[in-house]
């Protein structure tokens, strides 16, 4: 696609062609809702991150940042989003792309990101890991660490969001007790992703639950304490989605090639659901790590036939091009919508369908499960 072979050429990486999760790209799409706007997109290196910031740029954004741990990866997918863009825009409006190495558990490694910006109208947060699952809270030996969910996930968005607060020029204004806030002169807009098992029962991932419902308890708050007119904040919800982070979860059962059945979790990979050479869990989005380019560790194949097994009801995967449109349309400057959680979620046996959690109509699955309160 759009001239992997010549990209590859140019990044010197021992992986043998893109990742898959650099496919998604609806090459068709065409849009002009963030035409000319500033844009950045956390873990934009893979996955759903990836796939929005394609559409973004194929909106003809003016500069397109996509922020990730791993430089070499990193570096392939902003090639990628460049090529994309000069295909779909006019020459006068050909998005700039960038990518920013930068780790958003870090404070100072995020708000440096954002230094040289002048303006940032739409921050995209998709960032995250699977963290510890298939264990309760009494096997789980530390937290806030490289493993644990709330650590990476939660943290890691309240981290993106206060920084960009105080880009924006937030600090010291609390309009909900008297102290307005001077607007950057536009509504900026922050789309989180959390996941719709933070919403519902989730056994033996009790931390990444936790995390995800925490990013929904946290946008929401932000949400009233600011104001639509001010700044919009919403979430997105996906179920099971076809990224990194499913394939991660899925290593230590399909791991070894040679086994045809579902093995038990094995020692030597399973810590935190990440990759493990010579005893040394690597993470997942680190120069070396168990995704995406230069990885010692082998990804899963999403036509295994063991997934399904895995999986169960939650198979197929959603498409992240359709968690991705659901982003755009929260965070399109014509929306007044701030303090949504839009569930999208693949219904057994059908297409991929979507509801906000305050919606007076009840969806067909898990609707009691949903939080109220969104601000409008």
């Amino acid at each position: 696609m759009l001239g992997v072979t010549i990209l590859l050429a140019s990044h010197a990486s021992p992986a043998s062609k893109v990742p898959d999760t650099l496919t998604f790209v609806n090459r068709s799409y065409v849009g002009h809702r963030f035409e000319g706007l500033t844009v950045m997109v956390t873990g934009g290196t893979s996955g759903i991150g990836f796939a929005t910031a394609a559409m973004l740029v194929q909106e003809c954004t003016s500069i397109t940042y996509i922020v990730g741990r791993n430089s070499a990866q990193g570096a392939v997918a902003a090639a990628i989003l460049a090529k994309l863009s000069q295909a779909h825009c006019q020459p006068a409006r050909v998005p700039l792309v960038h990518f920013i190495r930068a780790d958003i558990r870090k404070r100072t490694e995020f708000r440096k990101a954002l230094t040289n910006l002048t303006h940032l109208h739409t921050l995209v947060n998709t960032a995250g890991i699977a963290g510890w699952a298939d264990v309760g809270l009494a096997d789980i030996p530390s937290f806030l660490d490289e493993h644990d969910a709330v650590y990476n996930n939660l943290y890691g968005a309240m981290t993106v969001t206060a920084e960009a607060l105080r880009f924006w020029g937030f600090k010291g204004c609390l309009p909900a007790a008297g102290r307005p806030c001077t607007t950057p002169g536009y509504t900026p807009s922050i789309v989180h992703l959390s996941s719709e098992q933070g919403m519902t029962p989730c056994p033996g991932c009790a931390t990444y639950s936790a995390s995800k419902h925490g990013i929904v308890g946290m946008t929401t708050s932000t949400a009233g304490t600011y104001g639509v007119r001010a700044l919009r904040i919403n979430t997105v919800l996906p179920g099971l989605v076809d990224t990194p982070l499913t394939w991660n979860q899925a290593r230590p059962f399909v791991y070894f090639p040679g086994n045809r059945s579902l093995s038990p979790p094995r020692a030597d990979v399973q810590s935190g659901w990440q990759c493990v050479v010579d005893g040394k869990v690597i993470d997942g989005d680190c120069e070396e790590g168990g995704k995406g380019l230069g990885c010692p560790c082998e990804d899963v194949e999403r036509d295994d036939p063991r997934l399904p097994l895995l999986f169960k009801a939650w198979w197929p995967p959603i498409d992240p091009r359709a968690v991705s449109a659901k982003v755009l349309d929260l965070a399109e400057p014509s929306s007044n919508v701030s303090g949504r959680a839009l569930i999208v979620e693949r219904l057994p046996g059908q297409a991929e369908a979507s509801w906000a959690c305050d919606e007076a109509a009840s969806p067909p699955l898990y609707a009691r499960a949903c939080l109220a309160g969104s601000v409008s």
